[in-house]
């Protein structure tokens, strides 16, 4: 009677010891599905962000520039037969609209930056700081450390959307007057650091938030960090500005 209590209770213990551990596989196997579905998903995503970004981009290249230029051409034919008062409105509204035109094709070509032949980031962001330079909304210091780093396609076209989501958060909602932006090659990583002077905000809070806008920009972020499996650094105070950043091991 012993004996068969004995060994009923051994049978019991390595059928939990079984179960434990299959559990743990069974688990563990999951966890690598999960995570697997989560990365096709997201590139997914990407390849359709990208292919909507490519359609607008020649939408405005295409069309919209073409409606530009007459307009252009229709503004220069009208100043020629203006009097000496009307000649100086049209001067303005041709100087805007010269700046117009160069402003779609500067979208045009940062929205096309994927099915460019030769991709590079740094060329890409040095771009786009131009463009957020011309448009005098905010003063912008690009600093360059260390030698460029060597990127595949997709890690540095999704970096650099990153980037623009940086930058345009930071346009539309911190209300700064400076942006730095510094790119580093360091210890076998690229470090990226977007830094602000403007009204900062309480990032937990806001990241949690599933109405605001902000707040679904800021998850757009996390999700392509982790896409690229780098690790990502959100620094923000209300008052004291906003730093950014991102490590992407090579």
């Amino acid at each position: 009677m012993i004996g068969f209590i004995s060994e009923l209770g051994i049978n019991i213990l390595v059928g939990c010891l079984v179960g434990f551990f299959m559990n743990l596989i069974f688990s563990d196997k999951i966890k690598k599905l999960v995570r697997y579905h989560n990365k096709e998903l997201l590139e997914t995503r990407i390849e359709i962000q990208e292919q909507v970004s490519h359609n607008i981009a020649s939408e405005l290249h295409d069309n919209i520039g073409s409606y530009q230029s007459l307009l252009l051409m229709s503004l220069k034919r009208l100043r020629v037969n203006a009097d000496e008062k009307n000649r100086v409105q049209f001067d303005e509204a041709i100087s805007l609209a010269e700046k117009t035109s160069i402003e779609i094709r500067n979208i045009s070509r940062s929205m096309q930056a994927f099915d460019m032949e030769y991709f590079d980031f740094y060329d890409c962001l040095e771009m786009e700081l131009d463009r957020l330079t011309n448009s005098k909304l905010l003063s912008v210091n690009y600093f360059l450390e260390g030698d460029k780093a060597t990127l595949v396609h997709q890690t540095g076209l999704v970096l650099f959307r990153i980037c623009q989501e940086i930058i345009n958060n930071v346009v539309k909602h911190a209300k700064a007057s400076t942006i730095d932006v510094s790119v580093q090659k360091k210890f076998g990583a690229l470090i990226l650091t977007i830094a602000d002077d403007g009204i900062g905000f309480n990032y937990h809070a806001m990241e949690k938030s599933k109405s605001s806008k902000r707040g679904m920009g800021l998850r757009t972020i996390k999700s392509r960090v982790e896409f690229l499996h780098g690790n990502l650094k959100t620094q923000s105070i209300p008052g004291e500005g906003t730093r950014i950043t991102i490590k992407i091991k090579l």
